[in-house]
């Protein structure tokens, strides 16, 4: 986000026209400047897609090993029935 607000500041500072920075929401963004918010755990670390990913990717490995235990408890107890 930061990256665009100072490129759009550059391109409104070379204009010509100045018709960006008659732009009612330009200048309210440029105003405004560049938005820091973002949702942290108090804190502690920021949540953001990252942290998402990691809890996805734990919660299918959790599942596949849950699966693969599965599978092999119900192929033990196979074998013990047909002996």
């Amino acid at each position: 986000m930061e990256k665009f607000h100072s490129e759009l500041y550059t391109k409104c500072l070379e204009d010509r026209t100045q018709e960006l920075a008659k732009n009612d929401l330009v200048s309210i963004f440029l105003e405004r400047g560049p938005s820091h918010s973002s949702f942290t755990t108090n804190g502690f670390f920021p949540l953001d897609h990252s942290v998402f990913c990691q809890i996805l990717s734990a919660a299918v490995t959790w599942v596949l090993i849950i699966v693969q235990f599965g599978m092999r408890d119900s192929c033990g107890a196979k074998q013990s029935i047909s002996t």
